[in-house]
């Protein structure tokens, strides 16, 4: 079996697991760092290599090479890494990049690397001390801009992990044509819609779309009635064009989500990216969206839906959500996006309608 790397958006790992041992059959899960960490997945899998490139929740696929510890923090560190990199063996890594890119008779390369924790050397010299070991060994050409190979080198405290990236570009350059600001990144649109459980033939509404990124990443979970609406003609207008450039079919109107025009209990599922107060909107305005959105929610969400939204404000969604009795909070999960550190909320309906709690 080939041993494969994904990275995802951080608090995402189970998610991709999810998909991985979803997608991929006879992927076999390693656990490299405890389940609760952030950081790579990494999995065997002796399928073709293109099925890992069809992974959603991910933003890019590398082939593992090698990881090792016990790397000196100090200059000597350097030196592990060349000879370890004049050792390492690239031929399954290399043979999987052609399977997906074609044949390389003679490859340019370059090495990138990240860097965490204390050592006495910058991220430069391990890509410097990799690539001189790479060269060593294959006697490859560096090209910093036209390359053919993408090794990444990266060293977190004293291990090293070696791997040769098999995406051309990050999996989240996709699902739009156009966009809104503060779009949301598509593997995380995909992966809100995993988290709310996608049945064929569900009803499903996004009632502030932006530019429509929810709703085309829900199309390739199977066949679903989707619905989309947002306040201002613009993202409206950016949603229709990416709709149309995706083949979406989707029920698209302009309304305010805190007065949908939808009847009670209507709706299987709710995906949304609400306004953080952030690029979109102000924690002033927060206040008086979230409360009436959340009515909404309770309104038009069936009994035993489920709403999945993602959102900066915590304590303001919390409050407005457990106004509603009959809306329970069942899961956050804290992830890291653009800096941020936004929580995805997933709140089921229990019961029918009770007026809110004051």
């Amino acid at each position: 079996m080939a041993t494969y790397y994904v990275t995802v958006l951080g608090g995402l790992e189970d998610v991709a697991r999810r998909e991985i041992a979803a997608r991929l059959r006879g992927a076999v899960l390693r656990e490299e760092q405890p389940s609760d960490a952030w950081g790579p997945v990494f999995f065997a899998y002796d399928g073709p290599p293109a099925d890992v490139l069809c992974l959603r929740s991910v933003e890019n696929v590398f082939a593992a090479v090698d990881a090792f510890s016990g790397v000196p923090g100090e200059e000597a560190g350097l030196a592990t890494i060349r000879s370890r990199l004049s050792r390492a063996d690239l031929s399954e890594a290399t043979t999987l990049h052609s399977v997906l890119h074609g044949g390389r008779s003679a490859p340019s390369f370059r090495c990138t690397s990240k860097r965490v924790g204390e050592h006495a050397f910058s991220s430069y010299d391990i890509m410097a001390a990799a690539g001189a070991g790479v060269q060593e060994h294959y006697g490859w050409e560096v090209d910093l801009e036209g390359f053919d190979y993408d090794i990444h080198v990266d060293l977190i405290g004293d291990r090293c992990t070696v791997a040769l990236r098999l995406t051309p570009t990050s999996l989240h350059h996709r699902s739009r044509i156009v966009h809104t600001p503060a779009s949301i990144n598509p593997p995380l649109a995909y992966a809100m819609c995993l988290l709310s459980e996608p049945q064929d033939g569900e009803v499903l509404l996004d009632p502030m779309c932006g530019a429509g990124t929810v709703l085309v990443e829900r199309a390739t979970s199977g066949p679903a009635i989707l619905l989309a609406g947002d306040l201002h003609p613009h993202p409206v207008e950016m949603a229709r064009r990416n709709f149309e450039a995706f083949g979406t079919r989707v029920g698209l109107c302009r309304w305010d989500a805190r007065r949908l025009p939808l009847p009670p209990d209507s709706v299987d599922k709710i995906v949304c990216n609400l306004p953080w107060g952030r690029r979109v909107g102000s924690r002033l305005s927060n206040r008086h969206l979230y409360p009436g959105f959340a009515r909404e929610v309770a309104r038009v969400l069936r009994t035993g839906g489920l709403a999945v939204v993602l959102s900066l404000e915590k304590q303001m969604l919390t409050r407005v959500v457990e106004r509603h009795g009959w809306l329970r909070i069942e899961r956050q999960l804290l992830i890291s996006v653009g800096g941020l550190n936004p929580w995805i909320f997933v709140v089921r309906k229990f019961r029918g309608h009770e007026p809110p709690r004051e």
